[in-house]
């Protein structure tokens, strides 16, 4: 018995376009627009170039974390600061004078007479110009002064700076010189200064360099204001 002839369909072709249709949505060039399609897969949100490695990098380089404002304000000669932290100030002999970044701040560590490190900040202006002492408030020993780029004085209660010393007056000797002496006083290049705070057991003295004849400035000695008479640091 003779087989019937077998019988074939028509063979199913499917075309590149047609399988893509359904997983990239539409192709028409509006869409490229849309944050909901292409946005998201490519630089969007949750990818590579979207909020989540791009805003945290714009945060962390450039902005308030440790690479931003903090380093770049500052010329690269300080540390990188970070979150709470604010990075050193420059190491420049004409600081605060040097140029910097808007409303960015640095911190200056001291050595003080009174036997404490004490830090005060500056900020830079808002020409990028130069940096501006922030000052902490009021102070509670007299002519304390602390030796950093420039110097720090209390006066009045106040914390003033003044800038790069020595002419005149002379930085103020981080101890307590002895009394009587020798200095050099008056308004030469580096005299020694008028007043200088110092700690001395429970109470706080005071010393200045005094001439030792008229005109006065020259040769002279220190003379305190017998605070330390009692047997204190420095006296007799």
């Amino acid at each position: 018995m003779a087989r019937a002839p077998r019988t074939y369909r028509a063979p199913i072709v499917v075309t590149l376009a047609a399988a893509l249709i359904p997983a990239c949505g539409s192709t028409t060039s509006d869409d490229s627009d849309d944050p909901g399609s292409g946005g998201d897969a490519s630089g969007g949100r949750a990818s590579s170039g979207g909020r989540s490695s791009g805003g945290s990098g714009g945060t962390s380089t450039g902005g308030k974390g440790s690479g931003g404002a903090a380093t770049g304000g500052l010329g690269g000669d300080t540390s990188s600061g970070g979150t709470g932290a604010l990075p050193s100030c420059p190491e420049d002999y004409f600081f605060p004078y040097v140029s910097c970044v808007p409303d960015v701040r640095c911190v200056m560590v001291t050595d003080c007479t009174s036997g404490e490190e004490r830090s005060f900040e500056f900020k830079c202006n808002d020409m990028g110009s130069s940096f501006t002492f922030l000052s902490p408030g009021s102070c509670e020993n007299p002519y304390e002064y602390c030796e950093g780029i420039g110097n720090t004085l209390c006066v009045d209660e106040t914390w003033l700076y003044q800038g790069q010393g020595g002419n005149p007056p002379a930085p103020c000797p981080l101890e307590l010189p002895d009394e009587g002496a020798d200095c050099n006083a008056g308004a030469g290049f580096g005299a020694d200064r008028d007043a200088c705070g110092y700690p001395c057991g429970d109470a706080w003295t005071v010393t200045g360099c005094v001439a030792s004849a008229d005109p006065p400035f020259g040769p002279g000695s220190w003379v305190s204001d017998g605070a330390c008479a009692a047997g204190g640091a420095g006296g007799d």
